[in-house]
């Protein structure tokens, strides 16, 4: 069930990084360049920064500029995420390691 959970708030949490970096930065990230990456429970905060810098190709932005636009845009739409976030790990991971389901301290990874 952990793992579900984890699979719907994935999803939730994306799309709602995605609207964030739209509205922050007037871009539009058309749905299929994300979808095309990978399963969302999978997606990480480098595959967001990625599927960013494609939509951002005619103004050649360095890449650490979209990291930093990313990173911007997930600690506007979640305040709690860390400070140093793991751009390479699933996206709950990246931005709520510490979620907990109340039954067992932790929640479990999905991988």
């Amino acid at each position: 069930m952990r793992a579900q959970c984890d699979k719907a708030a994935a999803f939730f949490s994306a799309v709602q990084i995605i609207l964030q970096i739209e509205s922050e930065h007037g871009l539009h990230i058309p749905d299929t360049v994300v979808e095309q990456i990978k399963p969302w429970e999978e997606l990480t905060i480098r595959d967001l920064v990625e599927a960013t810098n494609r939509c951002l190709a005619a103004d050649c932005r360095p890449l650490h500029q979209t990291e930093a636009m990313v990173a911007s845009a997930i600690k506007s739409a979640f305040p709690d995420a860390p400070d140093m976030l793991d751009f390479d790990a699933p996206i709950m991971d990246a931005i709520e390691p510490d979620r907990d389901y109340g039954d067992s301290g932790r929640a479990s990874p999905v991988r």
